[in-house]
């Protein structure tokens, strides 16, 4: 008997009679049946389940392509992003390495660099008027009893860092170093004229005399014996930066490192938005998605800075200093003087007696030092002669340039420990005032040349330049027309990326639905900004700081007076002091106004604003990509962000 008899029997028992009762407890036994409402509610569930699970998986798929259309623009924009701050690295390494040429041609010019043969050498008519001064003066004072120390002293004078013991004017190392031994020159012309001086009054009876010459003497001495040992340093000097002048300057940094360093920032504008293009297509490709970039290649928003007009040899010479200080030691010598009792108003003047009324024939410059402490004028020190000549507002435009600006901070940066130890050791020769100005005109001067294409001694070159932002040039820094526009603005500096992922099938496709034939289309957009502060409001032109920007290709560390980032001409007396006699540029320290610099470009995530422009693009897209887009209104809203 089966299973079904036995439980039925059991139900209804074996009397026939008891039918009624036998099936009422049929209906009352759960053994072994399924009630219809829990069948559907079993497959409710089953279908809520599965639909749940389509959702989820949906959701998920979504989730993850705009995850991929959020990397891809943040990849692409991130190298947008590092090329800009590549490029301000250049910047910042071409003028650092502008700066160190400029400190060492400061201290003998352009014609230290030629080394040329002794009999080659450049002759100043000055220099050899003083020569001939000092030549005429020293046996008239040779009854003074330490005689010997004057020569020795206008031996050395008269050599001019040569071998011969009259230069006959001729040299070979000019600006700064010209300047120097030109002043100790006269300076000693001076001091002689005070020897005979002292030698006059020494007949006055009762011993006034006496007292006298030995009161002009004394000091004297001790100012002849300063300038021995500055004209013997001055020579050690010139022998140091010949090492450096024509196989090291000349032949390898500025004919071969400024120009790899400059086309090294041409290649960073040129393919860091083509390597943009391919990270992002390659990090489309990782996450299994088809890319599309509005625009394709986000160009770095900037440009190269202009070249600079062409000589003009009818206007003015340069521009020099203006407004500035004298610099701590510019009046060192008149104070020790001072000290010494007045001495230069007993000396007289050296023009007089030599009968020279202060100038020199055929070159009309005076054999003291012009005022203003700009030293030796064109037609005697020949480094004056080789410098462009630009009218004074092509010398401005210059002054403002990228380089300029990207090269001053840096060269009083490193100019200063030098001129500190010059004004503490050089102080009768005054080489801390005369390098101080000459830094200053070869900051301009080579910052013009490079940019004409004439450096490494040669001329016709490839014109170097420094890249700046957009528009930068024709508006002014700071003041881009981009800068208050912001379509401008979204155009040179945002980017979208839409990516398509084909979408899984969903479960019980029958029930519901398929997945959409162009599969799962998602977007998204990310800027390229500088996280450091802009302030252009608070610079005003002719300031002493640049302009305080964070959008710029320099990015001086804000705020820009900690940065010490001084406006040409500006700031040359910041910090300054007298060094304490050492061992010259063996002790070199980096100084405190050396210039901070922070890059700070970066990427992020933004609203998407450009939906509009890129529905435009789309001619170009993918078709699956194109075939959604154009599904989609023309216009979805304020800041919509996927």
């Amino acid at each position: 008997m089966s299973r079904l008899s036995t439980n039925f029997y059991r139900c209804i028992g074996d009397d026939a009679g008891r039918t009624a009762v036998a099936s009422s407890s049929l209906h009352g036994c759960e053994r072994g049946f399924l009630s219809f409402v829990t069948c559907v509610a079993v497959l409710f569930f089953t279908l809520l389940v599965t639909m749940v699970f389509n959702v989820g998986a949906a959701v998920r798929q979504k989730v993850d392509v705009q995850n991929a259309a959020d990397a891809a623009i943040l990849t692409s924009t991130s190298m947008t992003a590092r090329g800009l701050n590549a490029v301000t690295l250049t910047n910042h390494m071409l003028g650092e390495l502008s700066a160190i040429l400029v400190i060492h041609e400061a201290l003998g010019g352009t014609e230290l660099d030629d080394l040329a043969p002794k009999n080659e050498r450049k002759q100043s008519n000055i220099s050899n008027v003083l020569n001939k001064s000092l030549t005429a003066l020293l046996p008239l004072s040779s009854s003074y009893e330490l005689h010997s120390l004057d020569e020795q002293a206008v031996k050395q004078m008269k050599k001019d860092g040569g071998s011969d013991d009259d230069s006959q004017g001729k040299h070979q190392a000019f600006a700064t170093i010209f300047d120097a031994r030109c002043t100790m020159k006269y300076y000693m012309t001076e001091v002689l004229i005070g020897r005979l001086v002292a030698i006059a009054v020494r007949f006055i009876p009762f011993g006034i005399g006496e007292a006298i010459y030995w009161g002009i003497n004394i000091p004297l001495t001790v100012l002849v014996g300063k300038m021995l040992q500055e004209v013997i340093i001055l020579d050690g000097v010139e022998q140091i930066a010949k090492v450096f002048s024509t196989v090291a300057k000349r032949n390898i940094v500025e004919s071969q490192m400024l120009p790899f360093l400059e086309n090294y920032g041409e290649v960073c504008f040129k393919q860091f938005p083509v390597i943009g293009e391919r990270v992002a297509q390659e990090a489309a490709k990782k996450n299994n998605v088809t890319l599309h970039l509005f625009p394709a290649r986000l160009p770095l928003p900037i440009e190269r800075e202009p070249a600079p007009p062409a000589e003009s040899q009818s206007v003015l010479f340069g521009r020099e200093p203006q407004g500035g200080n004298a610099s701590s030691d510019a009046d060192m010598l008149s104070k020790t003087l001072d000290l010494l009792g007045s001495a230069t108003d007993i000396m007289g003047s050296a023009n007089d007696v030599l009968g020279t009324n202060g100038s020199v024939p055929g070159v009309g410059g005076s054999l003291r030092p012009n005022p203003g402490n700009e030293g030796y004028g064109r037609g005697a020190n020949w480094s004056r002669d080789s410098l462009p000549r630009l009218s004074r507002d092509d010398w401005k435009r210059v002054e403002q340039s990228q380089w300029t600006r990207a090269t001053y901070p840096y060269v009083q940066g490193w100019r200063k420990p030098i001129r500190e130890w010059f004004a503490g050791v050089l102080m009768v020769s005054r080489a801390g005032t005369w390098y101080s100005r000459w830094t200053n005109r070869y900051t301009a001067a080579k910052t013009y040349q490079f940019r004409i294409g004439q450096y490494g001694g040669q001329k016709g070159q490839r014109k170097l330049a420094m890249y700046v932002m957009k528009e930068a040039p024709t508006a002014g820094k700071g003041r881009e027309g981009w800068t208050t526009n912001n379509d401008r603005a979204e155009v040179l500096f945002t980017q979208m990326a839409f990516v398509q992922r084909d979408a899984r099938q969903p479960i019980a496709s029958a029930i519901f639905g398929t997945a959409p034939t162009d599969g799962i289309v998602c977007y998204s957009q990310a800027i390229v900004y500088n996280g450091n502060k802009q302030n252009i409001d608070g610079w005003r032109d002719g300031g002493t700081y640049q302009p305080e920007l964070g959008w710029d290709t320099l990015n001086w560390q804000a705020p820009v007076n900690s940065a010490r980032a001084f406006e040409f001409l500006k700031g040359d007396e910041a910090g300054m002091r007298i060094m304490p006699p050492s061992v010259p540029f063996l002790f070199f320290n980096k100084a405190d106004e050396h210039p901070n610099v922070k890059l700070n470009w970066q990427a992020k995530l933004t609203p998407v604003t450009r939906y509009g422009d890129a529905r435009i693009s789309m001619i170009r897209a993918p078709a699956k990509i194109r075939n959604t887009v154009i599904k989609l209104p023309l216009d979805l809203g304020t800041f919509r962000t996927h």
